[in-house]
This record gives C-alpha cells, structure tokens and sequence, in this order.
C-alpha cells in the first residue's frame, strides 16, 4: 500500500491574499456553446444509426466539452443577480465539470478575513461551520456559495490542506451552480494517490449502477494553485431527479437521515423497512419475509451494487454492514442503493482476500439484510453470478484504468503545492493499486471456484 500522505507533509493555506470580489458572468461565449450542443445533438442522431451505445457517445461528446471548457469555451452560461439564479445553461456545461477527459479548473475565492476564519474552524475541528465564498468555472463565477471543511474531523490535523463541501441554495433555495446545489471536493490523506472514489465509482456505473460522478479538479484559492481534488457528485435532488423518474422521493443518507422533503418529515417508509428486516430471525423459514421485501425493495438492484462493492472489495459501505450509502425511495416504485464513499477501497484496510460473503470491514457487525438476501437461493445464486459477470467485466477493465488514470493526474499531483504525499509515494500507490486489482481477481476465482 501507498503512504498515507499527511504526516510530515506541510500544512496549508496561510498567507493567502484577497482579491477582487463581485465578478459576475457575461454570457460570453453562448452563442458558440449552443452551436456546438447543436452538432452534438446532429451527431446523437447519426450515432443512434450506427447503433453506438449512449455511454459511448456521451463520453465522446464529454471530451469535445471538456476540452472547451478548459479552454474557456463554455462560458456561455449567465449568473443573474443575486438571488433565484441558476448559473446554468444546460446539462452539456455540468457534463465538462464532471468529465473525465480532462482535469478541469475550479476557483474558490474568499474575502481575507473568511479564509481566516475558515481555516480556523479546520485547524480547530469544528465541523459545520460555513464561511462566505466564490466559486468559478468556465468563465462563470458564483458570488456568495457557502464554503466548510469536509470529511472526517479527527484527520483534519493530519491533512495537509482542508477538504471543502461548497453549497450554492444556503440563502436562496433555488439557487444553483450549472444546476448543482453542491460541490465536493475531496482530497483523502489516508492513501497517496487520491484516485480509488474515481475508478471505484467508474467501474460501478459501468456495471450498471447509477453512481455519483467522480473526476479530478485542479483548484486555485484566491487566483493560485491550492491542489488536485477529486470532484464527486453530490447525492441529493438533482442526483436522483436526472436518473430516476416520477419526481424527487424520499433520499436517506446513510440509509437513516432523510435529506429530502424534509419539511414534510414522513419516514414512515423506511420505518416500515427497518420493522420488516429487525422483525426477521435470521434462521427459520423466510418465505413471507422474501416476498414483502420484493415488494419494497428493488433486491435485483441492491444485489448488484452489494455485488460490486464485494468485487472492489468495499471497507465502510452497505455490503459491510457500514453507513456509506443512500437509500432512495423511487416514487410510485421501490427503495434502490445508492453507493457512497469507496475511497478506502483497493487498500490494506480492505484486502483482496476479503472473504467475499462474510467481510465486514469497519462494520462491527455484518449487515443484517444482506444476511436475509442470501438466505433466499435464487438471491444468493443472483448475487454470485453478478460477482463473477462484474468480477470479469467492469473489474478486469478497471487494472487498465489505473494506469491512465494515475498518467493523466500525475503532472497535477506533482505540481500540487499542497500534496498530502510525495510524488514518489504516489507513484508506488498507484503501483499497489493495479497489483491489487489483479490479486483481488485471482482470489474471486479461487474463493468462488469459477
């Protein structure tokens, strides 16, 4: 395994300075942004008829936008004043933001007494705490975001630089940021090359599960470079609005804290899930219990994404019996799994011998639905052929992508003037990385016996 990277590494962020404030968007550029969506769109129909697969032609139309992006091309996308804005044209600019073609530019930019305070709050560990900021992309720029450190308070004095959660609907809930009301930017101390949540949450969705958005931003602070973040997509409304129908449901984080229609406060659907799981011995006949589940819970879906958090193998996640996860309750339909935080996937911390049925990882005790889904033959049957189906599928494509994705982030992470680890600490992590791959796939063949 890599270094962990913050111990001995300098901490940062002191001494930045103020700069102008109040910049607002011009719309430069739009015309040139719609033409290009326009060809794009000519482009789907041809592709259509040549039978491409969507996938394939949203990636390919996501490396044309991200190269503009970078270039300053899609700042067609206009901020009106303050208050009921969407800094938005349309989903093709939030397509470049969260490409993996490219390694964007993001700026955060604060007053000189907020990155003060801000800073303070991190070196004091006080979670929660928002302070004033800016944030810009593509010639775009959102005046008065809210910024807070994120992640986990016990490590913040072992990072060499904060983690920040960017919200955009603090004071006006219709506010948005190319139609997002959040940023995440994530910069774990704990392995040196910051890139398992991108390939993690790649190989999820190329085995069919709907999971957040992962690339890597190069973030400048105040018009300087401040480091290379991953940029995850943030689960809440927009997530689940673009990927399922019917309207917005009921969203729980961590499968408990409801984070939708929370004025309303009905969790009378997850009660109903909790009672029917807790209610069910884990030895006996299940026969009831199977067929309210099905009624409830979308099993095909969950064991798919147990399936593929296994293969990684996940540390902290749903399959563990752990809290990283979102429940979502698709109105008019079922509750499905969301994936959450796979970043101390592929490491010592989740082994590639992890028993492929009984791993718990940070859990202190497995979880108990999975226990009941496996005791149903036709669900365990399911569940092993997802593991063999993503095991030779996404996982096998994914030791090639460790290699690209270390190559396009290298130069970044090396010029980071705030790296939790050493370049040449990185360069061994992503070594490990790709040799675990290869062993976790060489024991799910031995443990699975086919």
């Amino acid at each position: 395994m890599g270094q962990a990277g913050g111990r001995g590494m300098p901490r940062a962020g002191r001494g930045m300075q103020e700069t102008g404030r109040g910049t607002r968007a011009t719309g430069r550029g739009t015309r040139g942004a719609r033409r290009v969506l326009a060809g794009w769109a000519g482009l789907a129909g041809l592709a259509g008829r040549a039978g491409l697969e969507k996938r394939e032609l949203a990636r390919l139309a996501a490396a044309m936008l991200a190269a503009l992006a970078v270039a300053g091309g899609t700042a067609g996308c206009e901020a009106t004043e303050e208050g009921g804005r969407d800094a938005t044209e349309g989903p093709a600019t939030q397509t470049t933001l969260y490409s993996e073609e490219a390694i964007p530019t993001l700026e955060l930019r604060f007053a000189s007494q907020a990155w003060k305070d801000f800073l303070t709050h991190w070196t004091r560990r006080e979670p929660g705490i928002e302070e004033p900021c800016d944030v810009g992309y593509g010639g775009v720029w959102f005046n008065g975001a809210a910024c807070r450190p994120k992640g986990n308070e016990g490590d913040w004095d072992e990072e060499a630089r904060p983690q920040f959660l960017v919200t955009f609907n603090r004071t006006d809930k219709d506010a948005r940021f190319y139609g997002l009301r959040k940023l995440d930017l994530e910069a774990n101390r704990n392995h040196a090359a910051p890139i398992r949540d991108r390939l993690a949450m790649r190989m999820m969705q190329d085995a069919g599960v709907e999971a957040p958005r992962v690339n890597h931003v190069r973030v400048l602070l105040n018009g300087t470079y401040y480091g290379l973040y991953q940029n995850v997509e943030y689960v809440n409304q927009e997530f689940v609005k673009a990927r399922y129908e019917g309207g917005v449901g009921n969203l729980y984080e961590k499968g408990t804290k409801l984070t939708t229609h929370e004025d309303e406060g009905d969790t009378s659907d997850l009660q109903a899930l909790q009672a029917l799981v807790a209610g069910e011995p884990l030895a006996g006949d299940h026969a009831t219990f199977f067929a309210s589940l099905a009624t409830m819970v979308d099993v095909p879906q969950v064991i798919r994404v147990m399936a593929a958090e296994v293969v990684l193998p996940s540390y902290d996640n749903f399959s563990n019996g752990s809290w990283n996860y979102w429940w979502y309750h698709v109105p008019g339909g079922k509750f499905v799994l969301i994936p959450w935080d796979l970043d101390d996937c592929l490491s010592s911390l989740a082994p590639a011998d992890a028993d492929p049925y009984t791993f718990t990882g940070h859990a202190s005790a497995p979880n108990r639905l999975r226990q009941l889904i496996d005791a149903n033959p036709l669900w365990h049957q399911a569940f092993v052929d997802a593991l063999v189906e993503i095991r030779d599928g996404p996982y096998a494509a994914m030791q090639s992508r460790v290699a690209e994705v270390c190559a396009q982030v290298r130069p970044a992470f090396a010029t980071d003037p705030n790296p939790n680890a050493t370049v040449e600490a990185f360069d061994a992590d992503c070594t490990d990385v790709a040799a675990r791959v290869a062993a976790r796939r060489a024991f799910l063949v031995q443990a699975l016996g086919k």
